[in-house]
């Protein structure tokens, strides 16, 4: 299917008419020409359209031999610029060359088509679809260590050797050789060299990984969460012999709550989607404690991150997602949504998932809280305002932090994560226990919240992430952090076809420039002496 890459050739090739067709000729006729494509529709409340990229959930209906029929799930992501294209398939190049779809998924499929700069993945959600073939063929197979094996090679270059074994006791000696492949130290070496690099690292690119908006892991996060004060102290360490943990630990609350205009901060959730889940669970504490516990609606616009349903969901709220206008909030469409009945919540990233700042924000709040809903803010685009404004000054109850997305640390992506919540004071009583608090020269931590919610994560969240965020702040201080948003704007500004961007450009270019020259920031060396205090 040779065609020309463009939002409108994309777009269509993505309708379910288009894609039922798609995937008959282009998916299943190559390798299982036997199975008819019925029906495809799109799953509902899955599709995400951006200046760069078409991201869309699929249900088909398939047709098997003898007439057996089978629902799978289809998942697509197209690319409009062929850069962001090449990054992402960069990514999963070895996934398509040497698996067989997902890896935990023996009958997954996975397959790029570059007319299209689209990457399809199709995992069957029934057992009785056969196996598909190998979409790729590998360039090159790293053989196991017993494939390299031929007797008589050494890898051992201790001098003396020979004679330090007779030094161990007759009885202590093996009477059969170790049965391990014998290899020479090089190829040992080449071996596990090589199959370190057919991992994607920080070395060899940064992490495109859906909307999340950092994809920088730098080097000296990693140094400082792997120094043995911070790596080895065990979680249930007293507080008097975790001072210095505890000190950074109160140090990255209140930076988070200056930067999001907040006043009382909990680092304790151990993910994005679970903070929000954690400020939902506070939203119905709130107004239950109002007795207000009526209230079981949270609206979201069709433009919100797409966790914040789910997490509504989750803490037991029903969701009513609301239409947008102009990729924006249609406030006649909110104003019929809320009510002093039902609403206990709104929630919105701002700038929303199609990259557009809210302009009618200050009516928004208004709106809802004239309701006496809480309004909640989705941190999952938050480098766009980053140390321009914050939540605070708009007028939001609650926000939630990536620290993945605005601080550098690793995604998470099912291991360890952050996801720190910021809340007004009224909200202080509820967050969940502890926090870390200080008073007369010692760090503690806090328990005594009546009201809270209680814990949602095992002992004091994730600390390793903890340190890495903290890191990042320390390394850039406030002018860097604020440099972030300037090139976040500029790369917006550029993706979307301006040409005249002197303007932007210049403050870039200052803001860079005045870090680079006049900004002392602190060295490795100064880092490791902080962290050694």
């Amino acid at each position: 299917m040779a065609v020309s890459v463009s939002y409108s050739t994309i777009k269509a090739v993505s309708e379910p008419e288009a894609m039922t067709t798609f995937l008959a000729e282009q998916v299943f006729a190559p390798v299982l020409p036997s199975v008819q494509v019925k029906k495809v529709r799109t799953k509902q409340g899955r599709r995400f359209e951006a200046p760069k990229v078409l991201w869309n959930v699929y249900e088909a209906e398939l047709e098997m031999p003898g007439g057996v029929e089978v629902r799978a799930l289809f998942w697509t992501k197209a690319f409009f610029a062929d850069d962001d294209c090449q990054a992402y398939k960069s990514r999963i190049r070895r996934l398509l060359e040497s698996q067989n779809g997902n890896p935990l998924d023996p009958h997954g499929y996975a397959r790029f088509f570059p007319d299209l700069n689209l990457f399809l993945f199709f995992f069957p959600t029934d057992p009785v679809f056969p196996k598909l073939g190998k979409v790729a063929t590998a360039a090159s197979v790293e053989p196991l260590l017993i494939e390299l094996h031929e007797p008589g090679r050494a890898g051992r270059h201790v001098r003396g050797a020979d004679d330090a074994d007779a030094l161990i006791p007759a009885e202590f000696r093996r009477r059969l050789p170790l049965d391990l492949p014998e290899l020479t130290e090089p190829q040992v070496v080449r071996h596990f060299t090589h199959l370190a690099q057919l991992n994607y690292s920080v070395d060899t690119g940064m992490y495109p990984l859906g909307s999340c908006t950092m994809k920088y892991n730098p080097k000296i996060n990693e140094e400082v969460a792997a120094n043995p004060k911070f790596a080895r102290l065990h979680p249930a360490a007293p507080a008097a012999a975790s001072q210095g943990l505890l000190q950074m630990m109160h140090a990255l609350q209140e930076w988070l709550a200056v930067i999001s205009g907040m006043h009382h901060v909990t680092i304790q959730p151990a993910a994005g989607a679970q903070g929000e889940w954690t400020a939902m669970l506070i939203t119905r504490a709130y107004h239950a404690s109002r007795g207000e516990g009526h209230r079981h609606e949270v609206v979201v616009p069709d433009s919100a991150h797409g966790t914040n349903p789910a997490s509504a969901a989750m803490a037991g709220y029903d969701v009513v997602e609301i239409k947008s206008k102009d990729g924006g909030v249609d406030l006649d469409v909110l104003r019929a949504a809320v009510s002093k009945e039902r609403t206990a919540a709104f929630m919105i990233t701002n700038p929303s998932t199609l990259g557009l700042f809210e302009p009618h924000i200050l009516e928004i709040a208004k709106i809802v809280h004239d309701a006496g809903a809480l309004l909640y803010y989705d941190g999952a685009n938050f480098n766009a305002i980053l140390g321009k404004t914050n939540p605070g000054k708009m007028g939001f109850d609650m926000v939630h932090f990536n620290l993945h997305k605005t601080f550098s640390t690793p995604h998470g992506g099912g291991g360890p994560g952050a996801g720190p919540i910021g809340v007004v004071d009224k909200l202080g009583p509820f967050l969940p226990v502890p926090v870390v608090g200080h008073k007369e020269g010692r760090y503690f931590l806090d328990y005594e919240r009546p009201h809270t919610i209680g814990r949602i994560k095992g002992w004091w969240g994730n600390a390793g992430m903890f340190v890495r965020g903290y890191t990042y702040m320390r390394l850039f201080g406030a002018d860097g952090l604020t440099l972030q948003v300037l090139a976040v704007a500029f790369h917006s500004w550029f993706e979307d076809g301006q040409r005249n961007i002197s303007s932007i450009a210049e403050q870039v270019l200052a803001t860079l420039g005045r870090l680079i020259y006049d900004v002392k920031r602190p060295s490795r060396q100064k880092i490791r002496k902080r962290v050694e205090s």
